[in-house]
């Protein structure tokens, strides 16, 4: 601690005190302007400004860079899901085919090795469960379904992982979750038949529609902001 003499009344006093115990003169304010002249005021506001400036846009870039791999991981997963919906799609419509084949006796080469006996093409099952079983216990079909459960519980997993980095992205979070939901109903669906042929067609119509109807106001919303970004 230093003895100073007070610029107001003259008195000892300490340079430690905000303001002389004698006549109240603020030297704290005092001792600030004599050691900041306005030019160094100036030169730190500026400072400060840029350091600021700096800093802001650092953040944006970095607030950018999170959205944009946010929203590539959105696409691919979007993408994943399209992918494994085809597949879905192509399960359906091959026991939707059997199925009717079989009830109808239309000759198929794609489905008779299901709907006729030994795959004869002549004499069909009387039961359109046993062109079922047939078809359920296909080689090539169990090993569509099987990829179905793994493509499917792997989209899950990835979607557990998926962080939204702002606000401003919910709305593409939101569209992926819409996405998302169908595409859950429709690989369950797709891997387990019920019902009866005209409930299982109606079914299999609505999730089609409804996941590509997902999927396209998604991947529209990526495209708006893509064009936006470009310009």
């Amino acid at each position: 601690m230093a003895i100073i003499l007070c610029p107001e009344c003259g008195k000892e006093i300490s340079d430690k005190v905000k303001t002389c115990p004698s006549c109240g003169y603020p030297l704290r304010a005092s001792r600030i302007k004599a050691h900041l002249s306005p030019q160094k005021i100036v030169a730190a506001v500026a400072a400060v400004a840029v350091i600021g400036s700096v800093g802001y846009i650092a953040h944006s870039n970095n607030a950018t860079a999170s959205e944009e791999q946010f929203l590539e991981e959105v696409q691919s997963l979007s993408v994943s899901m399209l992918g494994t919906a085809a597949d879905a799609e192509e399960v359906c419509n091959l026991t939707q085919q059997v199925w009717s084949d079989c009830i109808f006796e239309n000759f198929s080469m794609d489905t008779i090795k299901y709907t006729t006996e030994n795959g004869d093409g002549i004499h069909y099952h009387d039961d359109f469960n046993d062109a079922l079983i047939q078809l359920f216990s296909d080689e090539e079909y169990t090993a569509k379904v099987s990829g179905i459960q793994r493509e499917q519980s792997d989209i899950s997993v990835e979607m557990e992982r998926i962080d939204i980095p702002s606000k401003e992205m919910q709305p593409f979070y939101d569209l992926l979750s819409e996405e998302y939901d169908i595409f859950l109903d429709f690989a369950s669906f797709a891997t387990n038949a019920t019902g009866t042929l005209e409930s299982y067609s109606e079914k299999f119509r609505q999730l089609d529609e409804n996941f590509m109807g997902a999927y396209n106001k998604l991947d529209s919303k990526l495209d708006a902001r893509e064009s936006l970004t470009n310009e």
